[in-house]
């Protein structure tokens, strides 16, 4: 059990517990909480692979340099990644293209430009 789970078990035992001369609610109210921390728990697991599935998407899709966004070139395992995400193929994504203006490559670095800001770049526009 993680430290989280337990803590929340060890709380709720003090209102919920079955049988408990101290605790006030019923076996339904015990089990009701139950669900609703199952719930919660599959709910964190189920963001948690999504993150992971992004991740991932994110890692393995290819660059589409036209339209500025990742791919899946094709491949299955990244077409239903894609789909599981809701992603179009290509997914566009501003956040990773280079910040000059009208350049959709991916970043791949990034320097100060001397004028107190960061500056995000392409390969080819590197201090530029």
């Amino acid at each position: 059990m993680s430290d989280e789970r337990e803590k929340i078990a060890t709380a709720l035992h003090k209102i919920y517990v079955p049988g408990c001369t101290q605790c006030s609610y019923t076996d339904k109210d015990w089990y009701a909480a139950k669900l609703v921390l199952d719930t919660r728990t599959a709910s964190a697991q189920v963001l948690e692979l999504r993150a992971c599935i992004e991740e991932l998407a994110r890692q393995f899709g290819g660059w589409h340099s036209v339209k500025g966004g990742y791919t899946t070139n094709g491949l299955s395992a990244l077409e239903g990644a894609f789909e599981l995400l809701g992603w179009d193929d290509p997914h566009i994504d501003k956040g990773s293209r280079c910040d000059e203006p009208g350049c959709k490559k991916q970043i791949s670095c990034g320097w100060p430009d001397g004028k107190g800001k960061y500056r995000r770049t392409c390969g080819e526009h590197w201090k530029t």
